[in-house]
């Protein structure tokens, strides 16, 4: 959630249209946050308030979208993104939830109860209500049942920090809220330096069919200020997100810091988790991690080693370790303009396997996406993909997504390629009329 930029907001269209079925995209893309217009946005509940009237002519971006497809009426799709509207009327952003009814055609958008003016019974209901004022870090999944399970974690940005994640839930195909329940509190620390802070989350439903079917697995980053031992964390909700399991650290402390969860459930409902751990004590490498689950995530088996890699991260090319170059007061030493970005995980599970794919640095400086593939996500054969080994893609890329189903996998790779400032001034200009920070 820190320090990330609006440059990101091309992506929402397309994740949105590689999600939808084929019919869908006959008439093009389709605006999602309509924000141009009065009376677009509206409160969960179908009335207005000053946050909704001024989110619907608001101008403001939207960034880090999400997006999930209901199973049981596929004409029905979401989306969720960090929603700065809400800042107009609240002074931060906060989750923002997108729903449609016609496959992706027209939409309907609101926020998240809970945002600091929200008075309604739902909002003032909320766990996040009062303790934080910002809310963002998207993740969605729908269960068989027309279920809409949403992630996100809420913040303050000055003392109580309160770095927490909560998920939200809404019957009737995503139509009807139905609450938020706290899954992990953060501290109330003075800075986002000292404490613990949860970030990074990641949600997915189990759809198998099976004996697990419609568990919700969140898995997130927990920083810790007080140590240098970062985790990634799991809770899991057999009751249909009415409350979550007690965290548990699935990161082995054998591999050091650990960041970046992704998570997927195969046909089978095994549940798979890729991570990334950074050079420490415990080791010297950047690796990518994956994890099995096979009793509906009550416990994991030991991680394989999915990959060394050489990071690609922003800092590199910043001069001086910013993660963000822009114009003044944002320019860095290099003189290059571009949004934050970093090498992660992702991974998808099918009849045929466990997909996992990541972004990694090779030997001429530029990023590519890599994928390997096991049988039983547990197994690789041959020898992890090198640098020196043919990529996925080309061009320089980077924060990979991937899904896959019915023997067919798909991965969006996001292109990076640090610019110099000159060439992005103009549209950094037109997006600051659009923004605020």
């Amino acid at each position: 959630m820190r320090g990330r930029s609006l440059v990101l907001i091309p992506v929402a269209a397309l994740a949105i249209a590689l999600a939808l079925p084929s019919s869908a995209l006959a008439g093009g893309n389709a605006r999602v946050s309509v924000d141009n217009a009065s009376g677009t946005y509206t409160r969960y509940d179908g009335n207005s308030d000053a946050t909704s009237v001024a989110c619907s002519t608001g101008l403001r971006a939207q960034n880090e979208p999400t997006v999930a497809v209901d199973p049981h009426d596929t004409s029905v799709v979401t989306s969720g993104a960090n929603d700065y509207c809400a800042a107009i009327v609240n002074g931060d952003v906060w989750a923002g939830y997108y729903r449609s009814t016609d496959g992706g055609s027209t939409w309907h958008d609101s926020l998240v109860p809970g945002y600091p003016a929200d008075t309604s019974s739902a909002g003032l209901a909320s766990p996040v209500h009062g303790s934080c004022a910002a809310a963002g870090d998207p993740s969605q999944s729908f269960d068989n049942a027309g279920r809409l399970f949403y992630a996100f974690i809420c913040f303050n940005r000055a003392k109580p920090i309160n770095g927490g994640v909560f998920v939200s839930r809404y019957a009737d195909d995503g139509a009807t809220y139905g609450g938020t329940a706290l899954v992990k509190k953060g501290t109330p620390s003075g800075l986002f330096l000292t404490g613990l802070f949860q970030d990074k989350i990641n949600l997915v439903t189990d759809q198998s069919g099976g004996a697990h079917d419609g568990n919700v697995y969140v898995a997130w980053s927990q920083y810790n200020g007080f140590a240098k031992n970062n985790a990634v964390l799991l809770s899991r909700s057999t009751d249909h997100g009415a409350t979550f399991s007690a965290p548990v650290r699935v990161s082995p402390v054998s591999l050091g810091t650990a960041s970046f969860a992704d998570l997927a459930v195969g046909p089978d409902g095994a549940v798979y988790l890729t991570f990334i751990t950074y050079p420490s004590s415990s080791s010297p490498n950047t690796s990518i991690w994956l994890l099995k689950s096979t009793d509906g995530g009550r416990s994991f088996g030991p991680p394989s080693l999915v990959s060394n890699i050489n990071i690609f991260d922003s800092s590199q090319f910043s001069g001086n370790g910013s993660v963000d170059c822009g114009d003044v007061p944002f320019d860095c030493p290099t003189g290059l303009t571009f949004s934050r970005f970093t090498s992660n995980s992702a991974v998808a599970a099918d009849g045929s396997g466990v997909h996992v794919v990541w972004a990694a640095r090779e030997a001429d400086g530029q990023s590519k996406v890599f994928v390997r593939n096991s049988s039983d996500g547990v197994h690789f054969s041959g020898p992890p993909p090198s640098t020196a080994s043919p990529p996925a893609t080309s061009g320089p890329r980077t924060s990979p997504r991937t899904a896959a189903r019915s023997g067919w996998s798909s991965t969006i790779p996001v292109p990076t390629r640090p610019t110099h400032r000159a060439c992005l001034r103009a549209i950094r200009r037109a997006a600051r009329t659009r923004a605020t920070s």
